[in-house]
């Protein structure tokens, strides 16, 4: 019998899984709702399929406490949080949700850029104090800046379309050879420097790990925006925050964050954490810090969470599983 276990699970998870496979034979369905982890994983040492999310940390000493691990079925479009090289050594096969979310995405990075240029959580605390001075609430314009994609593949496509409904000036660039009737392409340097707000849509990984540093930042218009709605590895935090500080950078509107695993914590708990080691407790720190400049809108990774696009990772992660169990894997990760 193969047990299958869904990781970081909710309520909806398990309802759509349970009736997904009620008629699969030879299979056991468990689901816990934490991701999978060094201090998760013993009590599921049979899992022959896990499906997790972004927030597990499937490394290698996880992928070595499951013995009998045929497939990882992450329910994400990157796979980075998946130590691939080790399962690849011990022949389990890895699945991803291709696509789920372009439309998702790119509304939601829309909504976290117009968050902060046109001062919402200001506007709701004046309002919410009964003290309205117009003056400190003052938003700026889209129409006619210049935003710059790095990434253009669907999601930063989505992102071009709705900014051209912006009547915005659309840049973009992508190491890959893209074609776009939305998009000027360019190269990156011209890209950063001409960019009045930067929209990260890459995915993780060694190459694009801190694309954004203080280099590229310096290098970046005065008052530049950073929307971040892909990999918080993108990213240095710190040379953002020293940024965000000196006015460099106008503002930065992020659903991810390097290091996003530790806002689960406080402080406190950040120190005594048994994985916690010096870089993370620097990072918990800048998170910190992050979270109190007013010009920053910060939100837990949600871009991905709407019910349409929710139901679409449920409905492609349950085929994964159900072409892997007939002997047709599908949707692998290279």
């Amino acid at each position: 019998m193969k047990k299958i276990v869904f990781f970081d699970a909710n309520e909806g998870d398990e309802e759509y899984f349970v009736s997904a496979f009620r008629n699969v034979l030879k299979s056991e369905i468990a689901f816990c709702p934490k991701p999978l982890s060094d201090a998760t994983v013993e009590d599921y040492a049979d899992a022959r399929i896990v499906s997790v999310f972004v927030t597990s940390d499937v490394n290698k000493r996880v992928i070595e406490k499951l013995p009998n691990l045929e497939l990882i079925a992450t329910r994400s479009t990157g796979h980075d949080h998946i130590d691939l090289k080790t399962a690849k050594k011990h022949h389990a096969l890895v699945s991803t949700v291709p696509t789920y979310g372009e439309a998702t995405v790119a509304e939601y990075a829309f909504m976290l850029l117009l968050s902060l240029t046109r001062r919402l959580q200001e506007s709701i605390d004046q309002l919410d104090k009964g003290v309205i001075t117009y003056q400190d609430i003052t938003g700026t314009d889209l129409t006619g800046k210049t935003i710059g994609i790095l990434g253009c593949g669907r999601i930063g496509n989505h992102v071009a379309r709705i900014a051209k409904g912006f009547d915005m000036n659309v840049i973009g660039y992508d190491a890959n050879d893209v074609d776009s009737d939305t998009i000027e392409m360019v190269d990156f340097d011209t890209l950063i420097a001409e960019s009045d707000i930067v929209s990260l849509n890459l995915p993780g990984g060694k190459e694009t790990r801190h694309i954004i540093d203080a280099e590229q930042i310096g290098r970046m218009k005065d008052g530049v925006i950073i929307v971040n709605t892909a990999r918080g590895e993108l990213i240095d935090t710190k040379a953002l925050t020293d940024a965000l500080y000196s006015g460099k950078v106008g503002g930065a509107a992020l659903d991810v964050i390097e290091g996003e695993g530790l806002l689960r914590f406080d402080e406190e708990m950040a120190l005594l954490h048994p994985d916690a080691k010096s870089h993370d407790l620097v990072l918990k720190a800048e998170h910190s810090i992050l979270q109190r400049i007013p010009n920053v809108v910060l939100t837990p990774h949600n871009a991905f969470n709407s019910h349409e696009a929710l139901d679409r990772i449920r409905n492609t992660t349950a085929e994964n599983i159900r072409q892997f169990m007939m002997h047709n894997p599908q949707n692998l990760a290279k």
